[in-house]
């Protein structure tokens, strides 16, 4: 182990003369190690393996390695790299998303973006809900998509996106879906265009909120000071 495997593990150089790196494994990587030596030996190309160590302070860490077998000798090259800070990153960065898919399903809101030269949309899992879409099969296209939009409010829709992109500003655009099962949405649509450097395309996103209940309250609210106003009119 050289100087820079000897600063991962958090020992000085001379500390590890008479050690093996098994000594360093955690529990879970001791099966994954050894799988990657074997491999090591059997083949002639690079091969790769993550694994995580416990080092002198006893801190866990998450290092890559890479190794060759020597064409001359029974002999093997492993470089090692400290990722333990890009997992760490990865690992905010799955708890932000599930967060982040957590508060749009309570909202009942979905993101999406779409890319205005190939006519891909991105969307989150809400969105797919929100459409009744089932996202292993969504082939990706925005047209796909808005065949769940409601055949009446199709071509408002499409006028009203056309002429927001055309204008580059923010919309709000109400309309409905309809699910496999009959039933009927209203959803809120917001979004806007986003300038990107010069000759690329804008990045055009939003977000869909199903407003369904809200509309259903609203149609009660007004029923119910219609029924107020006619009582109060009969007396």
């Amino acid at each position: 182990l050289n100087l820079s495997a000897a600063k991962i593990l958090n020992y000085k150089q001379n500390e590890l003369k008479n050690n093996v790196l098994f000594k360093f494994l955690s529990e879970e990587s001791v099966g994954r190690f050894q799988n990657f030596i074997d491999e090591l030996y059997k083949s002639d190309n690079h091969i790769n393996c993550e694994i995580e160590i416990l080092s002198y302070d006893k801190k866990r860490k998450y290092v890559h390695l890479e190794g060759i077998k020597s064409k001359t000798d029974n002999l093997a090259l492993i470089s090692a790299v400290d990722i333990t800070n890009l997992k760490k990153s990865e690992e905010a960065l799955r708890l932000s998303e599930a967060n982040l898919a957590e508060a749009q399903q309570i909202a009942q809101i979905g993101s999406w973006e779409i890319d205005l030269k190939t006519g891909k949309i991105l969307c989150s899992d809400q969105l797919f809900k929100i459409f009744d879409i089932e996202k292993e099969y969504f082939d990706g296209n925005l047209q796909s998509m808005l065949q769940s939009v409601h055949p009446e409010d199709i071509n408002n829709f499409n006028d009203g996106i056309s002429f927001e992109l055309n204008q580059k500003r923010s919309f709000q655009i109400e309309y409905r879906v309809i699910h496999k099962n009959g039933s009927v949405r209203n959803v809120l649509a917001c979004g806007s265009v986003k300038n990107t450097e010069v000759g690329k395309y804008p990045r055009f996103m939003g977000t869909v909120q199903d407003i369904t209940d809200r509309k259903l309250a609203e149609k009660e609210r007004i029923a119910l000071e219609q029924l107020q106003q006619l009582t109060e009119y009969t007396e």
